[in-house]
């Protein structure tokens, strides 16, 4: 029994350990572009009774320091006083145009004919709950690409006070630093929908379509597994780029927006599966069968395998944390990766044996 438990130990230390030696390594990002002629944009945004939200979204983004863009906005079937209330706000402003989704329910569908009824191929996606860094959002994502790559932005969370917000920003680093990492290395496996520009022309040429047809969540990750191979993948970790929008009050309500992000796992090939699934289970193991461990294998080298593991991992996730605009999140780790650990449990399970149906 102590042997067993010793080698899924000892291998659930090698296998996180190995992820932050050669995955999560903080690399240099490309150089920026400088063009010639700065390519128009479109904004597409699906909202599904959130219009107050909206508004506040809007401010930011009619603001942008960007010489020609639109902002197209897809009605999901939003309740009949919502959808109302939002074509009056949008009709004073210009350059914002709207329509009514008259394709099945569901916020890639959506999605899908605001990218077709935008007038521009460089198509940025946000949500209706965000707010940019400022007005150099549009210019800081189009200065990561040429034309017709795809470039993967990060969406932290306002901070406010509180152990849940605290939470919440440490979990939001933890997947900022795998999946931005995964696409630098040119493996990517998901995207986050607030904050990623991609071609229009590039996108209608992939099978995105036939992939996530059975989805109404998830297009942000379906989207970037259909473009991989399609297309230059790249990250933007310019500050100046990062889309922030609010956190949930809550740690049943993260949970369950967690939840139905995670429910597109069911839609993964295994290989985007095996990504992030490897990591997380590794840190289950680590930390579940931590106190069985303290039991039965207390001895020098455990105590420094321990240690130095959580030393690379400490040193690791702080590196990040202050690239990805929370530096004083660094001191947060060792405490926080316990109940990131019992976290992905829970999430895990409810995932496996709760698919979501909708995405709002």
């Amino acid at each position: 029994m102590a042997s067993v438990l010793s080698l899924i130990w000892y291998s659930s230390l090698v296998v996180i350990t190995g992820y932050y030696l050669l995955i999560f390594r903080v690399r240099k990002t490309k150089d920026k572009v400088d063009w010639d002629q700065i390519p128009p944009v479109s904004i597409v945004i699906a909202v599904k009774n959130g219009t107050e939200k909206l508004r506040n979204t809007l401010l930011t983004l009619t603001r942008q320091d960007y010489p020609q863009y639109e902002i197209v906005i897809i009605d999901d079937y939003s309740a009949p006083d919502q959808g109302e209330a939002l074509v009056q706000m949008l009709n004073r402003l210009k350059d914002v145009f709207f329509y009514r989704s008259d394709r099945a329910p569901g916020q890639n569908h959506a999605l899908k004919m605001g990218i077709e009824k935008a007038q521009h191929d460089f198509i940025l996606c946000t949500d209706d709950d965000c707010l940019s860094a400022g007005s150099q959002w549009i210019k800081s994502m189009v200065a990561n690409t040429t034309p017709g790559d795809m470039v993967l932005g990060y969406s932290p969370y306002i901070t406010k006070p509180g152990r849940i917000n605290l939470f919440i920003r440490f979990e939001t680093v933890m997947t900022g630093m795998q999946y931005l990492s995964w696409a630098m290395l040119g493996k990517p496996f998901m995207g986050v929908g607030r904050n990623m520009l991609f071609s229009k022309s590039v996108l209608l040429n992939t099978d995105f379509n036939q992939q996530s047809k059975k989805a109404t969540y998830g297009d942000d990750d379906l989207l970037v597994q259909a473009m991989k191979g399609k297309t230059l993948v790249k990250v933007s970790l310019d500050p100046g780029s990062f889309m922030y929008t609010e956190p949930a009050e809550s740690l049943t309500e993260y949970i369950r927006q967690k939840h139905r992000h995670l429910s597109a796992g069911h839609y993964y090939s295994l290989a985007s599966w095996l990504k992030p699934g490897l990591f997380g289970i590794g840190i289950i193991l680590h930390w579940f069968l931590l106190i069985p461990m303290l039991w039965y294998n207390v001895s020098i080298v455990f105590d420094l395998a321990f240690f130095i593991g959580i030393i690379i991992r400490w040193i690791g996730y702080a590196s990040w944390a202050k690239r990805l605009g929370y530096p004083e999140m660094r001191w947060t780790y060792v405490g926080y990766e316990m109940m990131y650990a019992v976290y992905l449990a829970v999430v895990g399970v409810m995932t496996i044996f709760t698919e979501r149906k909708t995405w709002n």
